[in-house]
């Protein structure tokens, strides 16, 4: 089963609708959604959205060489700033300034600069509004 998403501002009329024809075709609400949301991102193949996806799936390429190599750093560099692009670690600096420059010169259009030593906390944070149920 998938993940519970409320979408606000759903036109009764044609949620009603959709409904109606989802249940004469033996199919859910969800699996005709995803296909209309398919069909509306292929009318607009945008590389924006592409760029941005690439950068999403870079920072959890990023965030999985840091998870990993965190304890070890910990133990030789605390307090030093880790940059990371590419799922590849580029340096360890002293500032964060330093740190910052090399980014901006080794690594294209992303990069992950942390302090190393302080705690990582992975949460899922989700924005949205309250749901009115149908």
């Amino acid at each position: 089963m998938g993940k519970l998403i409320a979408v606000k501002n759903i036109d009764r009329d044609l949620y009603k609708r959709i409904k109606a024809i989802a249940s004469l075709e033996e199919r859910t609400i969800g699996s005709i959604v995803n296909e209309a949301l398919r069909l509306w991102l292929s009318l607009r193949a945008d590389r924006m959205y592409d760029y941005w996806l690439g950068i999403e799936d870079a920072y959890k390429d990023d965030y999985r060489v840091l998870v990993e190599k965190y304890g070890e750093l910990c133990e030789k560099y605390e307090g030093k700033y880790l940059v990371i692009c590419n799922a590849k670690v580029i340096g360890i600096f002293d500032s964060f300034r330093e740190a910052v420059l090399n980014a901006g010169k080794k690594c294209f259009r992303h990069a992950f600069v942390i302090k190393i030593g302080e705690r990582i906390e992975e949460e899922e944070v989700e924005l949205g509004f309250p749901v009115e149920f149908i």
